[in-house]
């Protein structure tokens, strides 16, 4: 039983049902390579998806982004705010009241209603066939990664802090999204809700995306996965969670980070795997390979019966006009300003 599942949106701080002094500002998708230069999209590249002046953005609440997957209902994360409604989704400058907010089949997928129709929107993923696939994560600004992890004793290069406040928009320009590449590696079960696992692989791992190899971070709930089918980049996932704390040997306080090599940081499991929110005791993480941190996103193929019950709108669709382009604790992506950490059984590369 493991303890680094972190919902990515900002929460109020608990472990299982203790409550931890732990917070952070951090709001990002890192990247393997040079932040500062390869955050942003260049023009043309995942042409079919928001990148720059995006779309989606929410207001009137704190609310992250929800994604249109029909001409009345769009996607996001149901733990961000799930319920929420009577505040605007902008799209092209055009903004739209929602109205409902329906849950999808007791999962972290929350369906959204607006009063008018979009003017476009997603295709979702079909098929049963995500893992290997390569895909675009979105996350929710942009950020600096300055601080390198190291495990104490081995001084092992772990990965990174996550350090800096979200860079400013440009004049006249909305909040942007930020992006990463990577691949379906596992489907995961995280607290009842079937998600998509990418793990966040060095460049030297077979399958990395290199500098592009991307994991979500605390901040990025309701962004999303995006995997190509039939010509288009179609809606495959919402962000749910991310593997990004764990701890020193010796002290009680959660360290977060972008993780491609957990071995020698330390995480706490249960004394009896029978008992997971009993007695913990604190283990080296090890592995005979690399052990990643990844990202969760919930599966929207194994919903897309519900999404459409729900819709009425989205079980015929085929291709869709999409926006044009505009200039280890899990962290379960939560609301408010901290986090909220959990326990999962997952499975991992190299354990």
């Amino acid at each position: 039983m493991h303890t680094r599942f972190v919902h990515t949106t900002l929460g109020a701080v608990a472990m299982v049902a203790a409550v931890l002094a732990a917070q952070t500002p951090t709001r990002a998708t890192a990247l393997y390579g040079d932040i500062d230069t390869k955050y942003i999209a260049p023009t043309g590249e995942f042409a079919s998806i928001p990148w720059g002046r995006v779309g989606f953005r929410t207001y009137g609440t704190s609310t992250p982004p929800a994604w249109p997957i029909s001409p009345n209902w769009a996607l996001r994360a149901h733990h961000a705010a799930g319920g929420v409604t009577g505040y605007d989704i902008e799209q092209n400058g055009v903004f739209y009241n929602v109205v409902q907010s329906v849950r999808v089949a007791n999962s972290d997928l929350e369906l959204v209603r607006v009063s008018q129709p979009f003017s476009s929107f997603f295709n979702m993923y079909r098929g049963q066939d995500e893992i290997g696939k390569e895909l675009v994560l979105f996350g929710s600004n942009r950020q600096s990664k300055s601080v390198e992890v190291r495990s104490e004793g081995t001084n092992r290069f772990n990965g990174w802090y996550i350090t800096g406040q979200p860079l400013p928009p440009n004049p006249g320009e909305d909040a942007r999204l930020n992006w990463g590449r990577n691949r379906v590696h596992d489907y995961v079960n995280v607290f009842g809700t079937e998600t998509l696992y990418a793990t966040f692989d060095a460049p030297s791992t077979p399958g990395s995306m290199g500098d592009d190899e991307g994991i979500a971070y605390n901040g990025d709930s309701s962004g999303a996965f995006f995997i190509q089918q039939a010509g288009e980049w179609r809606l495959a996932g919402i962000i749910y969670a991310v593997d990004a704390a764990y701890f020193r040997e010796k002290d009680t306080q959660i360290n977060l980070g972008a993780i491609f090599d957990a071995r020698d940081l330390w995480e706490d499991v249960p004394v009896d795997p029978a008992f997971p929110n009993g007695p913990k005791r604190r283990v080296r993480i090890t592995g005979d390979g690399p052990v990643p941190f990844g990202s969760y996103a919930s599966r929207i193929s194994t919903y897309r019966g519900s999404i459409d019950t729900i819709t009425q709108e989205t079980a015929d669709l085929g291709l869709v006009v999409v926006p044009e382009p505009g200039a280890g604790l899990l962290m379960l992506l939560g609301t408010g300003g901290g986090l909220v950490v959990a326990g999962i059984v997952r499975r991992r590369r190299g354990a």
